[in-house]
């Protein structure tokens, strides 16, 4: 990640001071608080959890995220259900369409889909210790 997207307004708010980007294995950051590592969407499980590492969705991008959401079947759910809608004036087919598609992001598959199609990031978020 470059420093303008770690210096992005969603990551600062979500990211502790100290937390390095990196390109590798968490190994790069020993003297650092914590880490924070674009992966492919592929690499990610339903449930990430272990070690205190976290996973995170960016929407519509890691660089440039409006929504950073954690990889939680409840989080994306809620998500799906609550923050993603169709735009005003869509028309009434286009927005029947639209919510049929909507509802899909229910589930981790279709955040993976996403992302492989570039409308998504995931990011994994740790800590040294």
């Amino acid at each position: 990640m470059t420093a303008t997207a770690a210096d992005d307004a969603a990551w600062t708010a979500l990211l502790p001071g100290g937390t390095v980007w990196l390109s590798g294995p968490p190994g790069e950051a020993a003297a650092a608080t914590g880490f924070a590592r674009a992966v492919a969407p592929w690499s990610l499980r339903s449930r990430p959890g272990g070690h205190g590492v976290r996973a995170y969705i960016a929407v519509p991008s890691r660089r440039r995220p409006l929504i950073v959401a954690s990889w939680d079947r409840a989080v994306l759910r809620y998500l799906a259900d609550a923050v993603l809608s169709v735009p005003p004036g869509a028309g009434q087919l286009l927005s029947m369409a639209a919510t049929a598609g909507l509802r899909m992001f229910r589930y981790p598959g279709a955040w993976r889909c996403a992302a492989m199609l570039r409308a998504a990031g995931a990011v994994l978020v740790g800590r040294t210790e």
